[in-house]
């Protein structure tokens, strides 16, 4: 990838946020056109409920028919770790 696409594709991505006061919804929007401008036939992102101790889809992007392959992250991994963050509040994934 050359230097003003990655370029092109940065600003459009930092353009993506503030379209909304709904952090929810500028999230959804910036990952749309992250996935759109890096070429994905097909993206999910994952957000961690901590109630239910389980990943649930934020966004979706691309061709319906790929979406269903597109499992949660701890199907695939073998070697992993949810590590809660106190000071951000937030919990990571941490992959070994």
């Amino acid at each position: 990838m050359q230097l003003n696409d990655q370029l092109l594709i940065t600003y459009e991505c930092v353009s993506a946020v503030g379209t909304s006061l709904d952090l929810k919804k500028m999230i959804e929007h910036f990952l749309k056109v992250f996935s759109r401008k890096t070429g994905a036939i097909a993206s999910i992102y994952w957000e961690y409920d901590t109630t239910q101790s389980t990943y649930l889809p934020l966004c979706l992007y691309g061709k319906k028919s790929f979406q269903p392959l597109l499992t949660p992250p701890y199907e695939r991994m073998e070697n992993y770790t949810i590590v809660h963050d106190k000071e951000s509040g937030k919990n990571l994934l941490h992959v070994k």
